[in-house]
């Protein structure tokens, strides 16, 4: 935390973050958090990832799954949008007159 007091969100619970708190998160559902701002004062976050790609994660509050294929690049594929993989490589390939 750089400035502001900013509340931060785990499966264990809630907790106002200070200046200077540092926090670590495991990759998983172990390690979902949400960092959000109710105070009025501005809060500076300063956010360093280990990402490594391709890599797939949930959001939890929204259920929505982050496809991301590097750092600027990916897709959001919000809840109740999937579709089995079989049916889509079929429907691609009738597509492309392969079937």
């Amino acid at each position: 935390m750089l400035s502001g007091t900013p509340q931060l969100r785990t499966p264990a619970g809630s907790r106002r973050l200070e200046a200077g708190a540092v926090v670590a998160f495991r990759r998983g559902p172990e390690g979902a958090h949400r960092v959000f701002n109710t105070s009025t004062e501005p809060a500076r976050v300063l956010l360093v990832s280990t990402m490594h790609f391709a890599d797939v994660a949930e959001h939890v509050d929204t259920g929505a799954v982050l496809a991301m294929t590097a750092a600027d690049a990916g897709h959001v594929f919000p809840a109740g949008t999937d579709r089995p993989v079989m049916e889509m490589l079929v429907e691609g390939m009738e597509a492309a007159g392969e079937r």
